[in-house]
């Protein structure tokens, strides 16, 4: 069994690589692009900044959150009954409907509107989509978008082996997620 300390390190080596470097800069400057951020042309040209970029991106935002969703089940022409594959597409709509009351309670925007901004911004997309449950016992459906720019894996030839997304937690929130007591990152943080 892995040490935590191997497992950071691992993360830590594949975060720092050169192909995930390369990545996360592109990702930063596409997302200057659409922030608008000022252009320097140098001495003695004229600079301006063009809002092109970020109507294109809103555009395409916009068309893939507002399309319809459709759920299909593949099914073999010899089997007459339909009854488990439309199941399993009503199991999947209501999942995704649970996934955006559960973004709509944290405050954030719907699964689809996190996932198209991410693809149209950041180029791809990543998450995590599973049932889970609450400390009475309840299923819950737990889908929860990650930002690519803080996300770093291993693939073989089989797929992914692992994922791992960098996120910010108040002490006390990790307390009470994971009952693990650690130091806070700033000097005086409590909470």
């Amino acid at each position: 069994m892995a040490r935590i300390d191997d497992l950071v390190n691992q993360i830590e080596d594949v975060w720092d690589s050169p192909g995930f470097r390369t990545r996360r800069t592109r990702m930063e400057s596409d997302y200057g692009l659409y922030r608008m951020n000022t252009y320097d042309a140098g001495t003695g040209y004229q600079s301006y900044t063009s809002n092109a970029p970020k109507i294109l991106a809103d555009k395409i935002i916009s068309y893939l959150t507002n399309a319809n969703m459709s759920v299909r089940v593949p099914m073999s022409a010899a089997v007459a009954d339909r009854s488990p594959g439309t199941a399993k597409e009503k199991f999947v709509i209501g999942s995704l409907n649970l996934a955006d009351e559960r973004m709509q309670r944290y405050g954030q925007p719907s699964l689809r509107e996190q996932i198209a901004f991410y693809v149209v911004l950041r180029g791809w997309y990543a998450g995590r989509a599973m049932l889970n449950k609450h400390e009475d016992g309840s299923t819950y459906v737990d889908i929860t978008p990650f930002d690519p720019l803080h996300v770093c894996y291993e693939m073989d030839d089989q797929g992914i082996v692992w994922l791992a997304h960098k996120s910010k937690r108040s002490p006390g929130s990790v307390k009470r997620q994971f009952n693990i007591e650690v130091e806070p990152a700033i000097e005086g943080e409590t909470s």
